[in-house]
């Protein structure tokens, strides 16, 4: 499939397209709808030619609604709203029904599409970037984070959960337990609290596991008791809070650690065998 009608980009290299993948894709799907059943339809805007942003549009809304997909409802959706003509009318519709090798292939076709926008969307980040680095009015700091969020975005927008049978999750997870059997897969993490360790097997990957509790309960020194557990076992930890600075979090750990008390710490009321303990720990 070649890559043709590449539009220059501002600084004047072409940007990555493949106009043929957005036409065979619209075109399966107008050939066999069912096949949006095996793919996420993408999104207007991740169309590189403006006419099959718009064939993308009357698409989308049409599944939204509920309607049947097929050319003929497809027609009348764009002369009601005037956009025939604006795509080249009946004529280039024929073309991109014309255009489809094999309709089977149609999730293909849309990760193509994809592709191509992610591809595009990240060297115009760059382009901004090396802009925006160069303006020394502008402060680093506000430029880089800014650009990371751009290019975190794009990582996420491609990564679309496609569902599964239930007959498939449960495949998986047989095999997985056959893994885990025979040791060839590890168990849970403990967090070093039997009960619950004996109870639920530790924790696993991919789960949501809260503590709730009234105020002052002791959830974060319970949370920084898992985190400390894990790492001694040499499991990377992220720490993360939102009502306490990494210092306080540091001072917790260091109060448990050497038993000394927490109201000492943040007073600053230190015996004069403590500070040692505190900076061994």
């Amino acid at each position: 499939m070649s890559e043709s009608r590449n539009k220059p980009s501002a600084m004047g290299h072409g940007l990555p397209t493949s106009i043929e993948a957005e036409m065979c894709f619209l075109g399966s799907v107008l050939l066999q709808p069912e096949a949006l059943d095996d793919c996420e339809l993408p999104a207007p805007e991740q169309f590189y030619d403006q006419a099959h942003a718009i064939i993308c549009t009357h698409l989308q809304r049409m599944r939204a609604q509920g309607k049947a997909i097929d050319a003929t409802l497809l027609v009348e959706s764009m002369k009601d709203c005037g956009d025939l003509e604006r795509i080249g009318g009946m004529a280039y519709l024929g073309r991109v029904i014309e255009s489809v090798v094999h309709a089977g292939h149609a999730a293909h076709y849309a990760k193509v599409v994809r592709e191509k926008h992610e591809r595009r969307q990240a060297i115009l980040i760059a382009q901004q970037f090396a802009a925006d680095a160069s303006d020394e009015t502008v402060d680093l700091a506000y430029t880089l984070a800014r650009h990371e969020r751009g290019l975190r975005a794009i990582e996420d927008s491609g990564a679309a959960f496609q569902g599964l049978t239930i007959g498939e999750a449960a495949h998986a997870a047989i095999e997985e337990l056959k893994r885990r059997r025979h040791g060839k897969m590890p168990g849970g993490l403990p967090i070093g609290l039997a009960e619950f360790d004996d109870l639920a097997g530790g924790l696993f990957g991919g789960e949501l596991i809260i503590l709730a509790a009234r105020p002052r309960c002791g959830k974060t020194s319970l949370a920084m008791q898992i985190a400390a557990h894990s790492a001694e076992r040499g499991v990377p930890v992220l720490f993360a809070s939102l009502e306490m600075s990494a210092s306080d979090l540091s001072l917790r750990k260091l109060a448990g650690d050497t038993g000394i008390d927490m109201k000492h710490l943040r007073r600053g009321d230190l015996l004069e065998d403590e500070l040692p303990a505190l900076e061994r720990a």
